[in-house]
């Protein structure tokens, strides 16, 4: 009997594409946070140059940077875990 085999194959692959979905999801997000970050920058430097701020406010925004970045990464790690997870559930739980 054919089937089973035809079965879990279909589900492998559909494991497989779910999990390509959550990677490219996640190198979207990550581009898109990142890129949001370095336009703030880019920003902030620009505004400084014509305009110096107080120290205390370009510290400020240079620890909203790092957090936003680690944010970015947090989100990043998450997204791929979760689909690394899924698929892995998929593949080994679901397999039947």
């Amino acid at each position: 009997m054919n089937w089973p085999r035809t079965h879990a194959r279909s589900t492998f692959t559909r494991s497989l594409g779910r999990l390509i979905g959550h990677l490219a999801a996640g190198t979207g997000i990550f581009a898109t946070i990142l890129l949001f970050t370095w336009i703030l920058s880019l920003l902030f430097r620009y505004l400084n140059s014509i305009y110096p701020f107080r120290p205390d406010i370009a510290e400020t925004f240079s620890t909203f940077e790092v957090v936003l970045f680690w944010a970015d990464i947090l989100v990043s790690s998450t997204v791929l875990f979760f689909g690394v997870y899924t698929f892995l559930w998929d593949v080994i739980v679901r397999r039947n």
